[in-house]
């Protein structure tokens, strides 16, 4: 399955999902800089966190992009590290932009 394929197979796996408030394509596919060798990096948001509803709808959306050799089981303890900084190059602004709109508000 080609990389275009894997992604838009797991996003449409977890469009509706109603535990999943946001899935993010992050990386060099969310950059606009991937190559024949990038791998795909998504980032998943869910209102109650890395919870089993949630582990268990990813193993099965990555299923369905062929058969899963290995699976390491997920970290339980709350998975995201410095959300402003994820969420700011998700939405690909600056710190002295966000403080501007911060200051707006």
């Amino acid at each position: 399955m080609k990389s275009e394929q894997v992604i838009e197979t797991i996003s449409n796996a977890l469009r509706d999902h109603s535990a999943v408030r946001g899935l993010f394509l992050s990386g060099s596919f969310g950059n606009g800089r991937a190559d024949a060798f990038s791998d795909i990096d998504f980032v998943l948001v869910s209102e109650d966190g890395p919870t089993d509803e949630v582990a268990g709808a990813w193993k099965a959306a990555v299923a369905r992009t062929g058969d899963i050799v290995m699976w390491w089981d997920r970290n339980v303890r709350p998975a995201l590290i410095e959300p402003l900084r994820v969420f700011r190059r998700l939405i690909g602004l600056s710190y002295a932009a966000m403080s501007d709109v911060s200051r707006a508000a």
